[in-house]
């Protein structure tokens, strides 16, 4: 579904990534890890297409397609999507916008599947005084009713109650789509079934695998001092990353 090759990025000729590789299959979910500044955002956005992030060297491929040279609503309609780490209010009405994104992409969203909040802010304009959870959750529903091939998620867990990161979990273990998911911590994981976990340190996927160790390393260690623990640092850069069973 996603196939990252070499993927070298800079913003302002500051480079930030450094040769991304990283393939998704088609319905599997992968998790994206790493410390604050480490290119987790900054990776979503060049997927998305954002103009600021200059790819310097490398190929990103999306259902056998070409993305580099895309423009952010052409990758969009192939069945790339983002839900955003901070969504912006917009004055559109919430229910009015979801109407339109499920006519123009035949997608269908079912309201109360996303809890009895929803009646509180549905008839509002898009994300208008909404909680952390209801942005969330906003986000979300406008996701779905894109039915996107690949959902991109940043930080879909920040600044929501254990209530909602259950009820999130919940939603997208119903779905097939492909997923990849950008945190910090492991709560969302504890309601979220996914395939593989990826490190992301000094622009590079440092650590990848399918293993509870690498979460219980991290939370164990923190990340410099789990990268430490495996040997990585900045000054001893790796060639491939270490793949942990």
């Amino acid at each position: 579904m996603l196939k990252i090759e070499d993927l070298h990025v800079e913003v302002k000729e500051k480079k930030i990534l450094r040769g991304i590789n990283l393939h998704i299959k088609r319905g599997e979910r992968h998790v994206l890890m790493g410390v604050n500044a480490s290119g987790k955002t900054t990776l979503a956005q060049v997927l998305l297409g954002f103009p600021q992030y200059k790819i310097t060297r490398g190929e990103i491929n999306f259902a056998g397609k070409p993305l580099n040279n895309l423009s952010i609503d052409e990758r969009a309609r192939l069945g790339l999507a983002l839900a955003f780490q901070a969504p912006p209010k917009v004055d559109i009405n919430f229910e009015q916008f979801i109407t339109e994104i499920e006519t123009k992409f035949g997608g269908k969203v079912n309201f109360p599947n996303f809890g009895q909040e929803i009646e509180h802010f549905r008839h509002r304009n898009l994300n208008d005084g909404l909680s952390g959870g209801e942005k969330k959750r906003s986000e979300l529903i406008q996701i779905l009713a894109m039915r996107p091939k690949l959902i991109i998620l940043d930080e879909i867990d920040s600044g929501v109650d254990i209530d909602s990161l259950k009820l999130i979990g919940e939603i997208l273990n119903e779905r097939d789509e492909s997923m990849l998911i950008i945190t910090h911590y492991r709560h969302i994981l504890d309601y979220l079934k996914v395939d593989k976990i990826h490190l992301l340190g000094f622009g590079k996927i440092l650590v990848s695998g399918t293993s509870q160790k690498i979460l219980d390393g991290i939370e164990h260690y923190g990340y410099k001092g789990y990268l430490n623990k495996l040997g990585i640092c900045k000054e001893c850069p790796l060639k491939e990353c270490i793949v942990v069973e």
